[in-house]
C-alpha cells in the first residue's frame, strides 16, 4: 500500500456511491500496517484519479499514515497519524497501491469529530439502503446485498478498535444505529421515536426499518387464504405490562414520491390493506407533518397510548421543559436538517 484515503474523504466518497466491494471496484484488505512514508505528488494524483476527487484547500484530501515522520503537509491534503495497529478489515484495496478506509473504520473516525446524535445518524447512513448524490440533490437506492455495512458490523468493529480515537462514542452510537433506512428523513423520524430520552427521543419501543409484514387479504376461489407482503417504513414493537405485544407501523409519505394522483391511490390501497391487521396500528407522516414538531409530538402521544407505554411524569416543570428542548433539538438536527453530517 502506497497511500490510504481516510476520515472525511473516505466517508464522503462511500456515502455518495454504490458499495465498491459489491460492484467489484474494491476488495477487503487483510493488511493492518499503514504507510510509513509521506505520500508523493504522483501517489496523491493517482488516488484522486481513482476516486474521482478534486481536493481543494477548503476540502482537502484526508490521508492516513502510520508514523509522525510521514506527516508532511502538501497542498490540498490533510495528513492524519495512527500509531496503533488497525484491526483486520479496516481497509479496502482499490488497486494500484491505493487503499480506502472501510465503512467501520470510517465510522469510528467520523465519531471522533461528531456529537452523539450525529454519530448515531452517521451509523444510520452507513447502514442505509440509499446513497446520496454528490451534489446533495437526490438519492440512489442500493439493491439487495449492496449495503455498505450492517449495524452489527459497526458494533463488532468498535469493540475491537479500543485504541482508536472515536471508538468510545462509536460503540455507543452503533448500539442505536438501525439497518435499512430508505431516506434521510426516515432515519430522522426513526431516531426521534426510538432513541432514549437522554438523546431527545421518545423511546417508544423496539424499532425496525422496512421490515416485512404479511397482510391477510381474502380467500380465493379454491378457499386458499391470499396474503400480501408489505414493508412499512418504520415498525415499532412493544410488550405491555400484561405481556401482550403491541405494534405500530409508520410510513413517511414524502412529497417527492407521494404527490401524484397515482401515488395517492396506491397509498390509500396500502393503508386499507394494512388496516386488516388487528394487531397493528398504522400511521402516515407527510412532508409537512415531518416539518412540524407539534404534529410529531402529538403523533408520539397517540402511538404511546397504542403501545401501552405510560406517560413520562416529571418532578417539576423545569425537568419537563428540559426534556422537550432535547426533543426539539433532536428534531431540528436530524429531520429539519436533511444532511446533518455536512460532508
Amino acid at each position: 500500500m502506497d497511500i490510504c484515503v481516510s476520515h472525511t474523504s473516505s466517508l464522503a466518497w462511500l456515502l455518495t456511491r454504490r458499495n465498491p466491494v459489491a460492484i467489484g471496484r474494491a476488495h477487503p484488505s487483510q493488511t493492518t500496517a499503514l504507510p510509513t512514508h509521506a505520500p508523493t505528488s504522483e501517489q496523491i494524483e493517482r488516488a484522486c484519479h481513482m476516486l474521482g476527487l478534486s481536493p481543494t484547500p477548503n476540502q482537502p484530501l484526508d490521508l492516513l499514515v502510520g508514523t509522525d515522520r510521514a506527516k508532511q503537509s502538501r497542498p490540498s491534503t490533510k495528513i492524519h497519524v495512527c500509531r496503533v495497529a488497525l484491526p483486520v478489515g479496516s481497509l479496502l484495496d482499490l488497486g494500484s497501491g491505493v487503499c480506502l478506509c472501510a465503512p467501520p473504520l470510517a465510522f469510528v473516525q467520523g465519531c471522533a469529530s461528531l456529537d452523539p446524535v450525529r454519530a448515531i445518524y452517521l451509523g444510520y447512513e452507513l447502514c442505509a439502503s440509499y446513497w446520496r448524490a454528490e451534489d446533495g440533490e437526490g438519492l440512489g437506492q442500493r439493491v439487495q446485498g449492496e449495503h455498505l455495512c450492517k449495524s452489527a458490523q459497526l458494533q463488532r468493529f468498535a469493540r475491537r478498535a479500543v485504541h482508536l480515537n472515536g471508538a468510545v462514542l462509536a460503540r455507543q452510537a452503533a448500539h442505536h444505529a438501525l439497518d435499512g433506512s430508505a431516506s434521510p428523513r426516515e432515519s430522522g423520524i426513526a431516531m426521534l421515536y426510538a432513541l432514549p430520552p437522554l438523546r431527545g427521543g421518545y423511546a417508544l419501543g423496539t424499532v425496525a426499518l422496512n421490515q416485512e409484514i404479511k397482510i391477510r387479504l381474502e380467500r380465493d376461489a379454491f378457499g386458499n387464504v391470499r396474503t400480501q407482503v408489505r414493508r412499512p417504513d418504520i415498525l415499532i414493537r412493544r410488550t405491555d405490562r400484561r405481556g401482550r405485544v403491541r405494534r405500530v407501523a409508520i410510513d413517511y409519505d414524502s412529497d417527492d414520491f407521494h404527490s401524484s394522483r397515482r401515488d395517492r391511490t396506491r397509498d390509500t390501497a396500502r393503508r386499507n390493506e394494512i388496516a386488516l391487521r388487528r394487531d397493528l396500528a398504522y400511521f402516515a407522516i407527510t412532508t409537512d407533518q415531518a416539518g412540524n414538531f407539534i404534529a410529531l409530538e402529538r403523533l408520539a402521544d397517540r402511538m404511546r397510548r397504542v403501545l401501552g407505554k405510560r406517560r413520562t411524569r416529571f418532578e417539576n416543570e423545569c425537568d419537563a421543559e428540559r426534556q422537550r428542548r432535547r426533543r426539539l433539538a433532536l428534531w431540528r438536527s436530524v429531520i429539519v436538517d436533511t444532511n446533518p453530517l455536512e460532508m
